[in-house]
This record gives C-alpha cells, structure tokens and sequence, in this order.
C-alpha cells in the first residue's frame, strides 16, 4: 500500500532531516518579515512628513526593501546557528552558566550590529535626502 504524502508530511520529514535547516528558515522568514514592515512603516511615515512639512527629499523604497531583507537575514543567521549549535549540540555536559553567557553575549553583538546597520540605513535613506535640501548648507 503506497502511503499517501501530503504537504506535512513531507515538511516534518524535510525539518527531521534537516533541523538546521528548519530552524534557520523559520528565523530568516520570521525576521525578513518584520523588518520588512518597519521599514515599510518608517517608510510611510517618512513620506507622509515630507509632504506634510513640503520638503522635497528623494526617499526612494527600493533600497530601504533590500536593507530590510539583508538585514533580516543577518539577524536571523546568527541566532538562528547560535540556537542550534550552543543550545542542541554543544550544552552535553556544559555549564548553564557559561552556555547563557555565550548565548547573551552573541546575542548583544548582534543587536549591537544591527543597531548601527539600521542607523547607517535610517540615515542614508531618510534623513540625508531631507537634511542636505533644507538645512545643511553645503
């Protein structure tokens, strides 16, 4: 009797064999996703305050998108093999103190990198279009 494969089954196959793999599709999909919508919303609000103050600053979207998606999958690669490694592979054996140590430390440089990426970003795409036109004087 051929057993009948449908989608879950053959997803909960792929993320058994896998579950690297998974785990970093599920981190890259989730945090591709929000940044995506902040920086959507960012974005919006950026327009709407340029053409609520008549400010004449070229916002364009398309680069804000691919910051957002590079971001997020930055962000999601690093906690995602963090996760992985530290906490299924490596914590045989190991002290719990330590394991949150190193897990909290990868954790803050990260966030720390992405905090200064998204600065860079907010910078080069939102306010440097706006500032150089009307109150920077060249």
């Amino acid at each position: 009797m051929k057993l009948k494969s449908d989608y879950t089954t053959v997803a909960r196959r792929l993320s058994f064999q896998h579950p690297l793999l998974s785990a970093l599709i599920t981190q890259i999909s989730f945090w591709c996703i929000s940044f995506t919508v902040l920086d959507v919303i960012t974005y919006l609000t950026s327009k709407g305050v340029t053409s609520l103050y008549s400010f004449s600053g070229d916002i364009r979207f398309m680069p804000i998108l691919i910051s957002s998606l590079v971001m997020g999958l930055f962000y999601a690669l690093m906690p995602g093999i963090t996760d992985f490694y530290l906490l299924r592979k490596c914590s045989k054996g190991k002290s719990l103190g330590r394991l949150i140590l190193v897990t909290v430390l990868i954790y803050f440089i990260t966030e720390c990198a992405v905090c200064i990426y998204k600065i860079y970003t907010m910078a080069r795409h939102f306010a440097a279009p706006i500032l150089s036109r009307h109150f920077l004087v060249k």
